[in-house]
């Protein structure tokens, strides 16, 4: 495991986890966008609640959930991912909201 890890790190430039935790944040970002409601939002990418789903979009984008939904949902009408299944490749490249990025 500990193995797999660093490759896994080399290869992204971030944890299994936290990995993980960007593409749940990236699906969660899709489906605000795409207008579903919060619960299912949550039901969804496996947050349980929205105060985790929250840490995760501060930890990962710097705002909260709501904030992300109510800042870019009317820049983007009708959005719809061009992603297989809501998920696009995440590494450093891409996804760097932190960093100004996008």
């Amino acid at each position: 495991p500990r193995s797999l890890s660093r490759h896994f790190k080399r290869g992204t430039e971030m944890s299994p986890i936290k990995f993980l935790e960007h593409v749940k944040v990236k699906l969660a970002c899709d489906l605000l966008l795409n207008g579903m409601p919060m619960t299912r939002v949550l039901r969804i990418t496996g947050f349980g609640d929205a105060q985790r789903l929250n840490r995760a979009f501060h930890r990962v984008l710097g705002i909260s959930a709501a904030a992300y939904q109510s800042h870019f949902t009317p820049l983007i009408p009708n959005f719809k991912s061009i992603a297989p299944d809501g998920i696009t490749a995440i590494g450093s490249q891409f996804f760097a909201f932190n960093n100004g990025t996008v």
